[in-house]
Formats: structure tokens, C-alpha cells, sequence
């Protein structure tokens, strides 16, 4: 049973996300998910030559499988490769980071 901090949490993204969530897609799965480039000093991108792009997605969203490091993709024609995923479920929020 989620906490009320959880539930609101979950609404707030919630409303977020039907506002500026786009489609991506994996394989045949497709997820809302909303999508911000990451800060260049971002510790994450350290010795990264290429752009990512952090994805936020509702846990309850995702896939039955989640895509993993190396993984495709597809947003608006495009391609992306999976850096990293969280891959606990108990979380609200699943964050994807993929390269450009």
C-alpha cells in the first residue's frame, strides 16, 4: 500500500506526463515516457562523447520487460541506445538514460 507522499507522487507525475510525455517505443511495446537532455557537467555523462537524454516513465508504464543496457529505442523516427535503467518496480518513477 503506497504511502500518501507515494499517491501524491504518483498523481503529480501522473499529470505531468499526459502533458509532456511522448511515445517511445520498445520493440512492440510502446510507453509514455518524458524525455530532458542532460546538463554537460552532469556526472553521469562523464566520458560520454555522444548526447543522452534522460527519460522519466511511470513504473507501472514500463514494459513487462524492461529494456536494458544496450537495448533500442524508437521515438518520433528516431533511434536511441539504452546506457542504463532502473530496474526496481517498487519505485514510482523508472529512469531511462539513452544515447543519441
Amino acid at each position: 500500500m503506497p504511502t500518501p507522499a507515494q499517491t501524491m507522487l504518483s498523481r503529480g507525475f501522473t499529470a505531468l506526463s499526459r502533458v509532456h510525455a511522448g511515445t517511445w517505443e520498445f520493440g512492440s511495446a510502446e510507453f509514455p515516457a518524458i524525455a530532458g537532455a542532460l546538463r554537460p557537467d552532469d556526472p553521469r555523462l562523464s566520458g560520454a562523447s555522444d548526447r543522452w537524454i534522460e527519460l522519466q516513465v511511470a513504473t507501472d508504464e514500463m514494459p513487462a520487460t524492461y529494456p536494458r543496457q544496450g537495448d533500442v529505442l524508437e521515438h518520433a523516427g528516431a533511434t536511441y541506445t539504452v546506457i542504463r535503467c532502473d530496474d526496481d518496480p517498487i519505485r514510482l518513477v523508472t529512469t531511462i538514460l539513452v544515447s543519441a
